[in-house]
């Protein structure tokens, strides 16, 4: 069916996406795991280990969703601020019109949504007001295309990225440039395992 291109842009505006990164038990969305995924595998940023921390409080008073969590994250000079400030919460906030289960949402509480966020891209920050436009960012920078890259040889070799091969990295850097010119998930998965270094691989 013909979608909204003012609301929707690609896989990660859609149902699927939305409602498998939340808990579409609450009655909010959850922008720390969608922000999460992106990071992780849309643009393999490196995340470390979060902190043992409380749940986050249940939502009371007149305030959005997203001033609740930047109120529990981002108090400034906590360990939890140094992700989500600049990580986290930035991708994640950009999905603030979708509600757990994906669906399109103007107000929050009867307040406005809130979309606008700034993120440093491995190419620069950036400024997006809403998932449409980070969409846009994301599949005109080569960052994701690089990740695209990643995870496939990760997939198709069984291992990770060796960062100090130069073998690897040359690689990565050919799939990325490769991926950003469209070239097909076929053409990939074939030149990759055309490879020395997969057909001589150990078992």
């Amino acid at each position: 069916m013909d979608l909204d291109r003012t609301q929707r842009a690609g896989l990660f505006t859609q149902v699927g996406f939305l409602s498998s990164s939340d808990n579409a038990t609450d009655s909010v969305p959850r922008p720390i795991m969608r922000g999460k995924h992106i990071n992780l595998d849309v643009l393999c940023a490196e995340l470390p280990a979060p902190p043992n921390v409380p749940p986050l409080p249940a939502q009371t008073g007149a305030r959005t969703n997203r001033q609740l969590i930047e109120a529990f994250t981002e108090q400034p000079g906590t360990i939890c601020q140094q992700c989500h400030g600049v990580l986290l919460n930035p991708l994640g906030f950009a999905f603030e019109h979708y509600d757990p289960v994906g669906r399109w949402r103007d107000t929050d509480n009867g307040i406005a949504v809130d979309a606008k966020d700034k993120y440093t891209f491995a190419e620069g920050e950036r400024s997006f007001d809403g998932a449409v436009e980070l969409m846009g960012i994301v599949a005109g920078g080569q960052q994701a295309h690089d990740c695209y890259g990643r995870r496939l040889f990760e997939y198709l070799y069984g291992r990770e990225l060796d960062t100090s091969a130069a073998g690897d990295a040359a690689l990565i850097r050919e799939l990325g440039r490769r991926s950003h010119r469209d070239a097909s998930i076929k053409a990939m998965v074939l030149d990759l395992v055309s490879t020395d270094a997969f057909l001589t691989r150990l078992p």
